[in-house]
């Protein structure tokens, strides 16, 4: 209430002083909302607002504190500077639900500590990160998953083959993978499956069309 007090004094426009002293909550070196608060220009001066807030509030190693619990459900570290050596200061996790460590520089020996099984994932998000095919033993544990990222890895027909059959999966985001034709069977397979997306894949044309006539119900290739 007091936030929005502050934000909507005389027609809104303390909306500027509100980042600005959130801003110096913070200790930014220099204020990101200065240039705004002179230059009413909302499409550029916003922008340089966001660039100026991811560059302040970047989670790094030095800044990373140690998880000393077993017990956490979600952990979400995309785009953040945090590399192997912060995630080794979080406990191996038994009951993640979701996980997602998208762009990091992390390989499977970081995923199987970080989480030690994947039975009780709901969601994984490993775009990006340096996980190949030796991670199918891992996640053919998998029971609970209804959202699988696994774009832009060295992930090949051999893990999505590893998957198992009564995977309660929805969504499933292999976009510049290493699979092929060879993995369109058992995506087909995957009942529960909506949406799936394998541009820049090695899967062809005949296969596409194979899986558009065995499930007319899938929504392929949504990002295209």
């Amino acid at each position: 209430a007091y936030a929005h007090r502050m934000i909507d004094h005389d027609n809104g426009t303390g909306l500027i002083d509100a980042l600005d002293r959130l801003s110096a909550v913070y200790q930014a070196r220099v204020s990101p909302f200065l240039a705004a608060s002179v230059n009413h220009e909302a499409s550029e001066g916003m922008q340089g607002q966001t660039v100026a807030l991811s560059s302040y509030l970047q989670l790094g190693d030095a800044d990373f504190s140690a998880a000393g619990t077993d017990r956490l459900l979600d952990l979400c570290l995309t785009r953040t500077a945090v590399t192997a050596d912060g995630l080794s200061k979080i406990e191996p996790q038994q009951n993640l639900r979701w996980l997602d460590l998208s762009f990091l520089p992390v390989d499977n020996k970081e995923v199987l500590r970080l989480c030690v099984s994947a039975s009780s994932l709901e969601q994984l998000s490993l775009e990006a990160t340096r996980v190949d095919d030796s991670i199918r033993q891992w996640l053919s544990q998998a029971e609970r998953l209804r959202e699988l990222d696994l774009s832009s890895t060295a992930i090949g027909d051999a893990t999505i083959v590893a998957l198992p059959e009564t995977l309660p999966i929805e969504t499933l985001w292999l976009t510049g993978s290493k699979i092929t034709d060879a993995s369109i069977d058992r995506i087909i397979a995957m009942k529960s499956l909506q949406r799936v997306d394998f541009q820049r894949t090695g899967v062809s044309g005949i296969g596409l069309n194979r899986l558009i006539a065995s499930r007319p119900d899938l929504q392929i290739n949504p990002l295209e």
